[in-house]
């Protein structure tokens, strides 16, 4: 019994023999053409990443951040002048309404009335 188990062992180990001498060299050319597209993936995307990286790391963080803000920036900039503009019209609308406006209101027009007077005496006087 022995012998037919190694009898069975070295026949079959022959035939493998055989025909890993006899089989084309497929599977050894198949690695060979995806390992040469394996190397030039990872070249190219290498390459690729570097030069990003190198680009990246040569970019100020601070004008990055203020380039994303300006408009933020401009946006508040435009609201406070408009509040500051509606607050100043409020401030004078209420002054319009005081005792004090009304004053300037009159002396204003009595300056006007004084002036028309006298330039009014000067021209009569061209007329005597």
């Amino acid at each position: 019994m022995k012998f037919k188990v190694t009898a069975l062992i070295l026949s079959m180990a022959a035939i493998l023999g055989l025909c890993v001498v006899f089989v084309p060299e497929t599977t050894y050319g198949d690695s060979d053409w995806t390992n040469e597209v394996l190397t030039e993936a990872s070249k190219s995307i290498g390459n690729a990443g570097y030069n990003k990286k190198e680009e990246l790391k040569n970019l100020d963080v601070t004008e990055s951040i203020k380039e994303t803000l300006n408009p933020k920036i401009e946006e508040e900039k435009k609201e406070l002048e408009q509040m500051l503009e509606e607050y100043y019209q409020m401030k004078i609308n209420g002054l319009t309404d005081t005792q004090e406006y009304k004053s300037l209101e009159q002396e204003i027009e009595a300056l006007k009335q004084t002036i028309f007077n006298r330039y009014k005496s000067e021209i009569d006087l061209l007329f005597q």
